[in-house]
């Protein structure tokens, strides 16, 4: 009984992970062509709370800048985290329309 308790989760698991690369243009938050390819080596952004001004309930991140050779934080601005903002527009099939 375990055994088949123990398959059927993976299967669903399975069909769970086939889903979402179908769907990966839909499910993905950007389209694949804004990234940024001057910096194709620089660390993912952290997310920050705290600045010199204090704590923010806001989260935000900072961008990278190369200086001799290792990627820098930039102090000097700030973008904050917005969730559930509009972006392109996607078919049903997922993909982006012109």
């Amino acid at each position: 009984m375990r055994i088949k308790k123990t398959m059927l989760i993976l299967l669903i698991s399975l069909a769970a992970l086939h889903l979402i690369v179908i769907f990966a243009s839909f499910v993905s938050p950007y389209d694949p062509g804004e990234q940024n390819r001057e910096l194709p080596y620089a660390s993912p952004t952290r997310l920050h709370f705290v600045n010199g001004s204090g704590f923010h309930f806001r989260p935000f991140v900072r961008s990278p800048i190369l200086s001799t050779d290792t990627y820098q934080e930039d102090r000097t601005r700030e973008y904050p985290i917005h969730l559930f903002v509009r972006n392109a527009s996607y078919t049903n099939s997922g993909t982006l329309q012109s």
